[in-house]
């Protein structure tokens, strides 16, 4: 996401690319102020904080 959360991979998976576990506390966190779910057209109405944590999984550019 351009401008979104820190982006530290916590491991490699194939293919060339990496993964972050995400928590639902850090990532509705970030969903508070000048950025909003709607902007992005993410369903945060369903995400609760104790739910379990986001597999985020980004490939890098060749």
């Amino acid at each position: 996401m351009d401008g979104g959360l820190p982006f530290w991979p916590h491991g490699e998976v194939p293919d060339n690319r990496v993964f972050k576990l995400i928590y639902p506390h850090e990532f509705l966190a970030h969903f508070t102020g000048e950025i909003s779910a709607e902007k992005i057209g993410l369903p945060l109405h369903t995400l609760d904080k104790s739910d379990n944590p986001i597999l985020m999984i980004v490939k890098l550019k060749d």
